[in-house]
């Protein structure tokens, strides 16, 4: 009896081993494949390793000081020199890729880094540089950044504590008190570093880092202060200011959508960390187990596991790219929108210039995006959608800008708003824009149009009023008859942006009460014998009585 129970129990111990057997066998299987690929892929990576992280260690190093175009020809000048030394790297390298993951750069949008690429690539250089980052911000995107990411501390106490520092707005040069901290001159005493600040020697902990950032848009620096820290241009270009406002108008308009992708990324980051783990373990498993492995039940569930996980990231990985596809798109069909941003900001930015008072900042400007896109006319139809936010956005700003100017400078506003847009559009080519500018004083011809009056008035001669638009006539009249040129201009603006831009704009207290807050207060800044005090007392009995009657 004993022997036919032995019997029975080695037999349904070899039944186990065998149902375990086959599970790994089926579960090892399943993962033969993709560990295939992933040592290939391992392979490659090894192979172009020293060309991609030459090309990384290139990019820190020098990149910081440019701008996107420039950073992007760099890169392809040095791959271009280490093709023709022979040097291999991955052809489709991403420097953005290479240096950070997604989770990384979600985390720095939500402290208040801009999205677009070049931002991205200055959040690189001042995290993972081994100077210390020196952030050309006129802008101040990087400073806020800055201070939404570390605390705000005093030079001593950062160090002994060991704390991140932000220095503020400095000039072209700095602080001579500083130099031993930029070089990194630490004295090691025991198991700890000091440094040398003034006449005191302060203990360095670490966590100390020191951001410094300047307001200047093009300062010049000594070839010292660029070789002790790691310049960093944080000057918002057009492109990139195109990218960010393109950003906020799809989180507006394809809110859900956007959310959607979030929330997919998220849930595929987690996952992929969560398949990471599970083949760390397998992997641990498999060359470290003692007994045998169809007995390991647990190394069987983690197979088990790592194979669901793996079917899961794929899926959630396919319905991402989709998601991200149509994002991409949704994008680029709003694209107008970012362009024509871009274009009044550069346009604003511009005309300080023309008067140093004129100063407007790139949060004050993106208010104004915003309640625009808020304030525009809905549409079902995209096309007619984005042509309502443009109109809307244009006329707005075109408001808002040219109140604050002098009387003198208000023409040309107008005008460079009208020539830029058509630049844009390719209405109108560079050259004559500078034809424009520099006009042309040969006047061999039409001397009878030339002497008339009021020539913007009169037909031109020999078939030209039917060929020339108002624009080629604006250079027509700029050539030969500059004393005209004001005139013909209001047409060109009117026929180009509207009759609404071409006429005075009258000052409008009660819009400027809905744009301003507690915290935007209206400042006038008055010429020679104007007074609105009476205005602004009609404004404010006004209110004043409309909220006692709302009250009653």
């Amino acid at each position: 009896m004993k022997e036919k129970q032995d019997l029975e129990e080695d037999a349904q111990a070899c039944r186990r081993k065998m149902s375990n057997a086959t599970a790994l066998i089926e579960g090892l299987g399943g993962e033969k494949v993709r560990w295939t690929e992933s040592s290939a892929g391992f392979q490659t990576q090894i192979t172009h390793l020293v060309g991609d992280v030459l090309l990384s260690a290139g990019f820190l190093s020098y990149a910081g000081p440019f701008n996107q175009e420039y950073r992007s020809l760099l890169l392809e000048l040095w791959k271009r020199e280490m093709e023709e030394r022979l040097i291999p790297f991955s052809p489709d390298l991403n420097v953005i890729g290479l240096l950070v993951d997604n989770t990384t750069v979600s985390e720095w949008s939500l402290q208040g880094l801009p999205s677009d690429d070049l931002s991205i690539q200055n959040g690189i250089v001042v995290t993972k540089a081994s100077r210390y980052p020196l952030l050309i911000d006129p802008q101040g995107q990087g400073k806020t950044w800055i201070q939404n990411r570390e605390r705000d501390q005093q030079l001593q106490d950062s160090l002994s504590l060991g704390r991140p520092l932000l220095l503020e707005d400095v000039g072209e040069e700095l602080d001579p008190v500083l130099d031993n901290i930029l070089d990194k001159n630490y004295i090691k005493s025991g198991s700890t570093y000091k440094v040398k600040v003034g006449d005191k020697e302060v203990d360095v902990m670490k966590g100390f880092t020191l951001y410094i950032t300047t307001k200047l848009a093009n300062p010049a620096y000594s070839p010292e202060v660029s070789a002790r820290t790691a310049v960093v241009d944080f000057t918002v270009t057009q492109r990139g200011l195109e990218d960010q406002l393109l950003g906020r108008v799809i989180l507006l308009e394809k809110q859900e959508l956007e959310a959607e992708r979030g929330k997919l990324l998220e849930e595929v980051t987690s996952n992929k960390r969560k398949m990471q783990e599970l083949e760390d373990s397998l992997l641990f498993r498999l060359t470290s187990t003692q007994g045998s492995l169809v007995e390991d039940q647990s190394l069987i569930e983690v197979l088990r596991v790592t194979k669901t996980t793996a079917l899961e990231v794929s899926e959630k990985l396919s319905v991402a790219a989709e998601t991200e596809l149509k994002i991409n798109q949704a994008r680029e069909e709003y694209r107008p929108v970012a362009t024509r941003g871009g274009i009044l900001y550069f346009l604003i930015v511009e005309m300080s210039l023309v008067n140093i008072m004129y100063q407007t900042s790139l949060r004050q400007f993106l208010g104004l995006f915003d309640s625009s896109m808020l304030q525009s006319a809905k549409s079902q139809l995209t096309s007619k959608r984005i042509s309502n936010i443009i109109s809307f956005l244009t006329y707005k700003v075109y408001c808002y800008t040219a109140r604050s100017l002098y009387e003198e400078h208000k023409l040309l506003f107008t005008l460079l708003l009208a020539l830029k847009i058509a630049l844009q559009a390719r209405n109108i080519s560079h050259p004559e824009v500078l034809t424009f500018v520099k006009g042309d004083p040969e006047r061999a011809l039409l001397e009878a149009w030339f002497d008339h009056p009021t020539p913007e008035d009169a037909p031109l001669p020999d078939g030209y009023e039917e060929k020339l638009d108002t624009f080629r006539k604006l250079l027509l009249v700029r050539s030969w008859c500059p004393d005209r040129t004001t005139a013909q201009a209001r047409r060109y603006i009117s026929d180009s942006l509207g009759p609404q831009y071409a006429e005075g704009l009258v000052l409008d207290l009660d819009a400027m009460l809905a744009e301003s807050d507690s915290r935007t207060p209206m400042v006038c800044l008055l010429s020679m014998g104007s007074d609105p005090t009476e205005n602004i007392e009609r404004l404010a009995k006004n209110k004043v009585n409309s909220i006692s009657g709302e009250e009653t």
